[in-house]
């Protein structure tokens, strides 16, 4: 069983973007993650393929909190590292990652470059909620904005037997607290100050969700430099 870090992050609304092939998601979201951030992006031969990965798979690998996390744009996010505090290492042994993440994942290779003249993707990639909660803390502090506290917010909710997740940046300022959410176009203010509790965030950004939130995970973001090592998550 892979550790409990391990975390899957799924969209619950799928991008605009649909026309856009798996490639582009991929390559939209290392842009988003920004040429300071570790990341390699991939072709992975599935000899395994299903309702959820085809035959070839595009996926992002990219590091967070000391931790080698995976992007696909067919589920979301999830952590490819089973320990934290082995990144560097895990980096030349991601094909055994990959296998244990998936046994049929059995090749990978570099992508391929786009093709000359080729137009970049815009907008949300697909299932793109913890990048985008990553790469808003990114622009905010790029901004020179006093954040005192951050992390990416991670709830699970519970509708009709499906469990389904997103993630969301939550951060205080000498203003307040706030929630950056990918779904939305503008930063909503959490009443009651910042909670060091993941499900009382989770509740204060989705109120109705209180009832039927199945489980909250909370990734401190550090205020000086966003995706290097930070606390301990909770």
């Amino acid at each position: 069983m892979r550790a409990l870090l391990s975390l899957l992050v799924l969209l619950t609304l799928v991008s605009g973007a649909a026309a856009q092939s798996t490639l582009d998601h991929v390559r939209r979201a290392q842009e988003l993650l920004g040429p300071d951030t570790w990341s390699r992006a991939l072709v992975v031969t599935n000899r395994q393929p299903g309702a959820i990965y085809p035959a070839r798979v595009h996926a992002l690998v990219f590091e967070f909190n000391r931790m080698l996390w995976i992007y696909m744009p067919y589920e979301g996010t999830q952590s490819l590292s089973t320990h934290t505090g082995q990144a560097e290492a895990d980096r030349g042994n991601l094909s055994a990652l990959l296998r244990e993440l998936n046994p049929g994942f059995a090749e990978l290779a570099d992508a391929p470059p786009p093709a000359a003249g080729a137009i970049p993707m815009t907008g949300s990639p697909r299932n793109g909620c913890f990048i985008e909660s990553l790469a808003a803390a990114r622009t905010r502090l790029a901004r020179g904005e006093e954040v005192l506290k951050a992390g990416i917010l991670l709830y699970y909710t519970e509708r009709g037997g499906a469990v389904r997740g997103h993630a969301v940046l939550a951060y205080a300022t000498p203003a307040g607290v706030f929630i950056d959410d990918p779904q939305q176009q503008r930063s909503t203010t959490l009443a009651g100050g910042w909670s060091d509790d993941p499900r009382e965030l989770a509740a204060g950004h989705v109120p109705r969700s209180k009832s039927n939130l199945v489980r909250a995970r909370l990734l401190p973001v550090s205020q000086t430099r966003p995706l290097v090592q930070v606390a301990a998550v909770r």
